[in-house]
């Protein structure tokens, strides 16, 4: 990313995460989620541009507990987040729940990074919630 402080409000401010480390002008922040049972970690780094060639590059995935999966696409929501299909899909636009996939036991909420206008810049990084069946 190229705005390393945006980044970090949005996990921080949008999706719950932590700042575990940084320091002013930092190149690298490191962001920390508790959930009840484990401690989940993302390394942020500040670069000067982003060569974007395939939106699977950018691609993040967060997994979430059985629990959390039939209210993936409402908490996103309510943090002005708008779910979608995944790039590629041969249905786009918004979703009403998890998408579940035939190759993989998985159920995936998509979402964009909405601190940047879809018009303006179309290959924003990507992150998924994910359901794997099997985990907590």
């Amino acid at each position: 990313m190229t705005d390393l402080q945006r980044s970090v409000e949005f996990y921080t401010s949008k999706l719950g995460f932590e700042l575990g480390w940084s320091t002013p002008g930092a190149s690298s922040a490191l962001l920390i989620y508790d959930d009840e049972s484990t401690r989940w970690m993302l390394g942020l780094f500040r670069v000067e541009t982003v060569a974007h060639r395939s939106p699977a590059e950018y691609h993040i995935s967060f997994r979430v507990a059985a629990a959390q999966a039939d209210t993936m696409v409402a908490w996103l929501r309510a943090r002005g987040i708008e779910p979608f299909h995944p790039p590629h899909a041969p249905i786009q636009g918004s979703v009403d729940e998890p998408i579940v996939h035939g190759w993989m036991p998985a159920a995936a909420v998509f979402f964009k990074d909405r601190r940047l206008k879809r018009s303006a810049t179309p290959r924003l990084p990507i992150s998924t919630l994910e359901r794997v069946a099997g985990a907590g």
